[in-house]
């Protein structure tokens, strides 16, 4: 992934339905929130960089299918409900 420079509408909605997904789940911190995911065995460490969530959140990246499926996993979420949510954003 490689992070944009300039903002777009579309990723940013993307980037916020992200974090307010994890923000439901009491996850103020993203690395609170990766660790958990590693430690509750759902994903193995190394699934996703602070750095690369961060990008996602904030609007300057656009999630791979293979990121957004973990992310659904790591949210608690059906991927394809996941998919449904930010599909006018991709």
């Amino acid at each position: 992934m490689t992070k944009r420079k300039i903002l777009d509408e579309k990723l940013i909605k993307l980037g916020n339905i992200i974090r307010e997904r994890r923000e439901d789940l009491q996850y103020s911190s993203r690395v609170a929130f990766i660790e958990d995911v590693v430690d509750t065995n759902l994903l193995p460490e190394g699934w996703i960089s602070e750095k690369t969530l961060t990008n996602i959140e904030g609007g300057y990246n656009l999630p791979s299918l293979n990121t957004l499926k973990n992310l659904s996993i790591a949210l608690q979420v059906d991927f394809e409900d996941l998919v449904r949510e930010i599909e006018d954003y991709i």
